[in-house]
């Protein structure tokens, strides 16, 4: 392939997919040795680490250009995620070669929590949400918070990796280890966390437990956490139907909810839930509901809210309905 064509290829972000698919079948990437493709050996390296290829990340570090530098972090962080012990190892020994620089930089790219949706449950463990985070890592800039590594193992339920980097690392975590893994149900890294650091959790903890059904987590965090959780709690399990986590917050915890329990509830057909919620808070009314497109879906929704919620614009709700 010529130099025009991988110009070519590079401005129109092919390359990277080009690369990447090199990666995942094992090919040599004697490509990247053109000088001119220097700026997405970081990239090819991620994907390499996250698919633990250890033949493609042995020439990558092999052939690794002098004038690219890779913050420590940013592998450490990628094979951390996944939970790849072999490649965390092979790491540690080589960050004081050339090819890597410690993250010295004061600007730090602040996490949070969203990476993990708790308004929307994901599969974490899939590695489906990674897939578009690689376009946000500056390399050479130092962007990635020293602490993700244990962060995202934490999340992701890894607890041999969050225990590796705790005997090994010295960046340790945020509230985000024990809030995420909490939402994702990962109560053994939970406990461990715990007992063995001390950042602590925030009110995500229970509340991305409860969006996620997760009501085992949720009474072992009631039962030994003062965090405590938010009126998110109830309405994130009732919108997404965990009618039994909503039932246990009403009858364990104060912060209740509001109309948007029902409101969510309904517009996503979970009607046993919207029921209780009706019997339980007659008070609560929704100001709207947006239906379904599937008119199967929707039809006894609209018919829910023309028995118990008359005021709402039922009219038009069977109209949308096409009905």
């Amino acid at each position: 392939m010529g130099r025009p064509a991988l110009k070519q290829l590079k401005r129109s972000c092919q390359l990277y997919q080009l690369s990447w698919n090199a990666v995942a079948g094992g090919e040599v990437l004697q490509i990247l040795k053109d000088p001119d493709l220097v700026d997405i050996y970081g990239p090819v390296l991620l994907e390499a680490v996250a698919r633990n290829d250890v033949n493609s990340i042995k020439w990558l570090l092999d052939n690794f250009p002098k004038l690219e530098r890779i913050s420590d972090y940013c592998v450490l962080d990628e094979a951390a995620r996944w939970g790849y012990l072999n490649l965390l190892d092979c790491f540690q020994g080589l960050l004081s070669t050339p090819g890597f620089v410690p993250d010295t930089s004061q600007t730090r790219r602040k996490k949070g929590l969203q990476t993990y949706s708790f308004g929307s449950p994901v599969n974490v463990a899939s590695g489906d949400v990674y897939r578009n985070v690689l376009d946000d890592r500056h390399w050479g800039h130092s962007s990635w918070d020293s602490t993700d590594a244990m962060d995202d193992a934490a999340a992701n339920g890894y607890l041999e990796t969050v225990q590796w980097l705790h005997a090994n690392r010295t960046e340790g975590c945020t509230t985000d280890a024990m809030d995420c893994a909490a939402a994702n149900g990962h109560l053994d890294v939970v406990k461990w966390l715990q007992a063995n650091r001390s950042e602590g959790i925030t009110t995500k903890a229970m509340d991305g437990a409860a969006a996620n059904g997760h009501l085992h987590v949720v009474k072992w965090l009631h039962e030994h956490s003062s965090a405590g959780c938010t009126v998110n709690a109830m309405e994130w399990a009732a919108e997404h139907g965990h009618l039994s986590v909503v039932k246990w917050l009403h009858a364990n915890k104060s912060e209740g909810c509001t109309s948007t329990a029902v409101k969510e509830s309904l517009q996503n057909s979970h009607l046993a839930v919207a029921s209780w919620l009706k019997h339980t808070f007659p008070q609560l009314k929704p100001q709207c509901v947006k239906l379904s497109s599937d008119v199967k879906v929707s039809f006894p929704v609209v018919l829910f809210i023309q028995e118990h919620y008359a005021e709402l614009p039922t009219q038009e709700l069977f109209e949308k309905c096409n009905l």
